[in-house]
């Protein structure tokens, strides 16, 4: 217990979040199938599907960045419920039109509703932390979530052929739990800026000759290359990581048969979300002190080895051990993404920069499936998972020269301290 006792003393609004996400996460019954699902029932291709992916991808890049800045402007709490409504809504509008094609864009509305939940929730940690105990609340943030994820999509692979339309009705339901909790229990301390406030902020950012004196997020950003650098990397490391709910649920039907293969593909984020329950405490005791940087760097590698044996093993069991592998490279890059862009926010743009990370990921899980979904028409998964793990042997190699220039910037930040 003792990799535990390191989440002990966070703020209490931290442990109300990380409750509200553990249920949001409980109804995660549905992307995970959603390749299976447009494959199988819709009968779209490979590419069709990962044209519909493209959909996704565009929806939530949006969502990620707007529900950052909403959040920002006008309030957390405020934004976090509006959306969560509205994504249990078009879930359970998605459910009523099931099987047919109209729940395709009920499912695509939810998803872009949803989107807009995720950086407001980074944001709201990020509000309630400080740079002594800001891993530590990220990653309670993310293990907790993982427990809903180790259990939903199993339900989800249980429900998928026999009731699939309470695959969204299930979503709905938790989203109305996880909205009642957010209204009983949690409290947004953020303190909405005045225009004034606004004006005063980029004022003195400019005469302190920070790039963040751009009041446009994305030009602040390409004033801070090493973040970035990160943002670019994040994206390729998330269209790798894609491939687990694009290509594998294929590859399982492939290998045996719809049905059995629904359920594998369950299992598969069971035992992601075990690996993240048991192994967060204890990867993030031994890492936390560490440059996030060097982590992510150990996080390419484990995706390459975890990815590629996907393409190798021929049978079920193996790919979900396989699984234990590239969990643990999740783990490192989900909990210290959010520390990272933290430490690259103004105080005004907490919520914009949060979003960067949703943007990112959002963005990879556009092109992988896309790339791959065309790439498989003329190949096969083994040369697709080969692929995949040199991405992530080159995106390490990329990260590397990131953490070069973070330690020699530190440095000459440090210097230039020493002579004033």
């Amino acid at each position: 217990m003792g990799a535990f006792s390191q989440f002990k003393g966070l703020p209490k609004q931290v442990y109300a979040l990380s409750a509200v996400r553990i249920i949001m996460a409980l109804g995660s019954l549905v992307f995970s199938f959603l390749s299976l699902m447009m494959t199988d029932i819709l009968g779209f291709n490979e590419f069709q599907s990962g044209v519909v992916m493209i959909v996704v991808s565009v929806l939530a890049v949006v969502g990620s960045f707007g529900g950052g800045k909403l959040g920002d402007l006008y309030g957390r709490k405020k934004i976090f419920l509006a959306a969560s409504v509205t994504a249990m809504v078009f879930a359970a509008l998605a459910g009523w039109f099931a099987p047919s094609i109209v729940m395709l864009p009920c499912l695509l509305l939810s998803y872009f509703a949803s989107s807009l939940v995720q950086p407001v929730v980074a944001a709201m940690i990020t509000d309630n932390s400080d740079d002594s105990n800001r891993a530590e609340c990220f990653s309670l943030l993310y293990l907790t979530q993982n427990i809903g994820y180790a259990i939903g999509p199993s339900i989800g692979g249980i429900l998928y052929y026999s009731h699939l339309p309470w695959i969204f009705y299930g979503e709905a339901i938790m989203y109305c739990v996880a909205i009642t909790l957010t209204i009983l229990v949690v409290r947004d301390h953020y303190q909405v800026p005045s225009r004034e406030e606004r004006r005063l902020e980029k004022q003195a950012l400019k005469e302190s000759g920070a790039a963040a004196g751009e009041q446009n997020t994305f030009r602040m950003l390409w004033h801070m290359p090493i973040l970035l650098g990160f943002i670019f990397c994040l994206t390729l490391l998330t269209a790798c990581y894609q491939e687990i709910a694009f290509a594998l649920p294929m590859q399982f039907k492939d290998m045996c048969g719809a049905q059995l293969g629904s359920r594998y593909t369950g299992w598969i984020w069971t035992v992601n979300g075990l690996t993240i329950i048991l192994g967060t405490p204890h990867i993030i005791s031994l890492t936390k002190r560490r440059s996030q940087l060097s982590n992510i760097i150990l996080a390419s590698f484990l995706y390459a080895v975890g990815f590629g044996l996907n393409g190798y093993i021929n049978r079920p069991l193996g790919i979900l051990l396989a699984a234990v592998i590239w969990s643990a490279g999740e783990i490192l890059i989900s909990t210290g993404a959010g520390v990272f862009i933290a430490g690259y926010a103004p105080q005004t743009h907490i919520g914009r920069f949060q979003s960067l990370y949703e943007v990112a990921r959002s963005l990879g899980r556009g092109i992988g499936p896309t790339l791959c979904g065309y790439y498989l028409l003329g190949h096969s998964y083994r040369q697709m998972w080969t692929m995949v793990a040199a991405i992530c042997v080159v995106m390490a190699g990329v990260v590397y020269l990131l953490y070069r220039a973070e330690k020699k910037e530190m440095r000459k930040k440090k210097a230039s301290r020493i002579v004033a």
